[in-house]
């Protein structure tokens, strides 16, 4: 797992996909249901990173059930975050701030404080992209206290960059 992870975040995203399809069979052959739905899980995230909607979708309808079964909340709100990101690479905006938000409710709901953080600045830039300058500065004021207490200094950088840029667009508008 840890090397697909690291080829996904590192952009790798072919790599990470053979990575990930190679744990599936892997964990197939051992009857790991868990290990198979997470690993379908991560795929749902990279298909949608690369626009892959069949592959994201049919990874999805595989990982959520056994996931939800599982009672692993952390797994499906990402899973849920891979298929905001199809819709967000589809441009699908609207769809992908909801699909975002979704995704959010259920890291909020298990205490995962940076993850909602994180997509609060995801959300905020959608919304600086659909005009919504006030919405996009409130999504970014929210993400705010978290970073800092959690000392995100990148995500941190990020949000600056966003509230300077929704000052700026309400300044013209």
């Amino acid at each position: 797992f840890l090397q697909g992870l690291a080829l996904m975040e590192s952009d790798r995203l072919e790599e990470s996909v053979a990575e990930f399809n190679l744990i599936v069979e892997l964990a197939t052959a051992v009857h790991s249901e868990r290990l198979v739905a997470e690993a379908y899980g991560n795929l749902t995230h990279v298909y949608g990173l690369l626009g892959d909607q069949e592959n994201a979708i049919r990874c999805s309808q595989s990982a959520i059930p056994v996931l939800e079964r599982l009672n692993d909340r952390f797994a499906v709100a990402k899973v849920r975050w891979g298929l905001a990101n199809l819709l967000r690479k589809r441009g699908l905006v609207e769809a992908a701030v909801h699909a975002y938000r979704a995704a959010q409710m259920g890291f909020a709901e298990i205490g995962m404080r940076a993850d909602v953080a994180a997509l609060n600045l995801v959300v905020a830039d959608l919304q600086l992209e659909m005009g919504d300058e006030a919405e996009a500065l409130q999504s970014t004021l929210a993400a705010l206290p978290v970073m800092d207490e959690l000392q995100m200094v990148p995500e941190g950088m990020a949000a600056f960059a966003l509230l300077q840029e929704s000052i700026r667009q309400q300044r013209v508008n």
